[in-house]
């Protein structure tokens, strides 16, 4: 499984090569992937 930590910290590393647009796309990314790993381990729970 994607380390969602891991993945945010690369890209708060990259942010200033990222133009708008890609930083928002990443971004937007990262909180989806988030999502599935909270659902993800939401359903492991149950």
């Amino acid at each position: 499984m994607v380390n969602i930590n891991e993945m945010r910290e690369e890209i708060y590393r990259k942010i200033e090569l990222l133009d708008p647009t890609k930083l928002k796309l990443a971004l937007n990314r990262v909180n989806i992937l988030k999502e599935i790993q909270d659902i993800e381990e939401e359903n492991i729970q149950n």
